[in-house]
């Protein structure tokens, strides 16, 4: 019935402006009418903000939610821990008070011009908080992003993203190596199904297929301590930089390489190492006139967040498997036909191995 209503208003308004007959008196002399200039569109659209919140579905953004703007900012209050109903103050996020949003934005400029990294004008202020709903969830839940596409320390995001690409590469090569030598596959990390799917083809065609197990994590970007991150990825570089023809990162606009090239910025372990902690310290958002720091894991939406995520649980599955190695290589060998995206886990012919 909704849907035949609005069916019914929609073709209406067509037919009323398909027939109205378009004079100078009424419109100025214009072929078509902007609908957005309507006196009585324009009303509408304001009730209508005034009362929703209209968002894209998770997993499925050409999909449009209204939300209760009540229940939108209940849901936000709630995740930042500022209800006066909320039992225990969330603890990823502390509410700044002692600098303001200003005062933030000045200290990145002041870093980003001592290392020489540019900040246009138009991205001088601090990623905004949001929230969409997980539709697939029962009951819904949201997901919460910073929208870091216009930010202080945007430019320094997407340099480390680039160095990332090239240091999980070099882990690629480091973990075949490995899987060469002992069976045991350290590299569970995935970013396309075709491995997943000529593995499932492999096991059909062989018919030794056994079990198939999947695990997800219900929370992973805000439950990553800080420590152990800059613990655990000071790890990955020391790994990537071994080799000696291999001391400094080029990063271009394009992309970051080992060899140097023109119009490229060297970036050393060291470097690489600062910059990582320099962004995870100053993890900064706005809600409204409030400004939050996250002191546990990282926001969706920074640029270089899933990389992150991906190579900090790729340090702890490959030094579990290493010590695991030692004591039982059968059982680690086992683990080899695992894989993982991000945060979801799936693994083929473990016996129900679950380390």
């Amino acid at each position: 019935m909704i849907l035949q209503y609005v069916k019914h208003k929609i073709e209406k308004i067509n037919k009323m402006y398909n027939t109205v007959h378009m004079n100078k008196t009424m419109y100025d002399d214009v072929d078509m009418i902007n609908v957005l200039e309507d006196a009585n569109v324009k009303r509408e659209l304001e009730d209508l903000h005034t009362k929703y919140v209209i968002v894209n579905a998770d997993k499925a953004s050409n999909n449009i939610i209204v939300i209760c703007k009540r229940y939108y900012l209940d849901c936000m209050r709630n995740e930042l821990g500022l209800n006066e109903n909320t039992k225990e103050k969330n603890k990823t996020y502390e509410h700044v008070t002692d600098s303001t949003k200003d005062d933030i934005i000045q200290i990145h400029k002041r870093y980003m011009d001592t290392n020489n990294i540019q900040i246009p004008d138009k991205w001088t202020q601090l990623p905004k908080l949001y929230h969409i709903p997980k539709m697939h969830k029962t009951p819904p839940k949201q997901r919460y992003i910073a929208a870091s596409n216009k930010c202080t320390t945007k430019p320094l995001s997407n340099m480390i993203t680039k160095c990332l690409k090239l240091i999980l590469l070099q882990h690629r090569k480091y973990c075949t190596t490995m899987h060469n030598r002992t069976g045991v596959n350290a590299m569970w990390i995935t970013d396309n199904s075709k491995n997943v799917l000529n593995t499932i083809d492999k096991l059909n065609d062989t018919n030794k297929a056994k079990d198939v197990y999947t695990y997800d994590f219900s929370t992973l970007y805000t439950m990553i301590p800080h420590d152990d991150l800059k613990e655990q990825m000071k790890w990955i570089m020391d790994i990537a930089f071994f080799n000696k023809s291999k001391k400094y990162i080029y990063v271009s606009s394009y992309n970051a390489t080992w060899y140097k090239r023109k119009n490229t910025i060297r970036i050393t372990k060291e470097q690489l190492i600062e910059y990582i902690d320099y962004l995870i310290d100053n993890i900064y958002f706005t809600v409204g006139d409030n400004v939050f720091r996250q002191k546990i894991g990282i926001p969706m939406g920074t640029d270089c967040a899933p990389y992150l995520a991906n190579l900090y649980l790729y340090a702890l599955e490959c030094k579990y498997l290493k010590k695991l190695m030692k004591d039982d290589i059968h059982t680690a060998r086992r683990l080899s036909l695992s894989y993982r995206f991000i945060d979801d886990l799936l693994m083929f012919n473990t016996n129900g191995i679950n380390g």
